[in-house]
């Protein structure tokens, strides 16, 4: 897991408190600037869920992001939110963090951006498409706009309406990004 070049910051308290002292390279990946993007691959069992939320914890407290309202944390399964929310509300300062399933993601923006209910009755993807839709279009911007940093959990999954909706994301949103897979 390598993201960035340079020497690893000492943990803050919230970061401690989520476990194991970091690799290198997860410090690496925590230390990153707020408006910075990355991507991060690495194996099975590396850590990445951990580094997420050491992410997250440091962009809190070293940047003063609120994780409730100006992190975006989205992954595919409700299993893997339960898990950060889980993990997260355990460590010092990360208690408020909401990760979200790209499909409650989705419902949350359309519910705020489309005056027709029709979307209700909708399966998986097809929410995911509308909400495409409306971010790509700028119709979303009340949703999205307190966001300062955006972290998408196993991107490796990351296909067809999802793909699309992280794209816009990118292209609409003004914030930073780090992806895990």
């Amino acid at each position: 897991m390598g993201v960035a070049d340079g020497a690893a910051s000492e943990l803050t308290r919230a970061e401690a408190s989520l476990g194991p002292t970091p690799t290198g390279e997860q410090l690496d990946v925590v230390d990153l600037p707020c408006a910075g993007r990355a991507l991060v691959i690495a194996g099975p069992g590396s850590g990445k869920t951990f580094t997420l939320l050491a992410r997250a914890a440091r962009l809190a407290e070293r940047d003063e992001l609120s994780p409730a309202g100006q992190l975006l944390v989205l992954s595919f399964t409700r299993a893997v939110v339960r898990e950060l929310r889980r993990r997260g509300g355990e460590a010092v300062g990360l208690t408020r963090l909401l990760p979200e399933t790209f499909d409650s993601f989705a419902a949350r923006i359309l519910r705020a951006s489309v005056d027709d209910r029709d979307w209700v009755g909708a399966g998986f993807d097809k929410r995911v498409e509308l909400a495409h839709a409306q971010v790509a279009a700028g119709r979303a911007d009340i949703v999205l706009e307190p966001y300062r940093h955006l972290l998408v959990d196993e991107i490796q999954d990351l296909v067809g309406a999802r793909a699309s909706l992280v794209e816009a994301l990118l292209d609409r949103v003004d914030a930073g990004f780090t992806a895990f897979g």
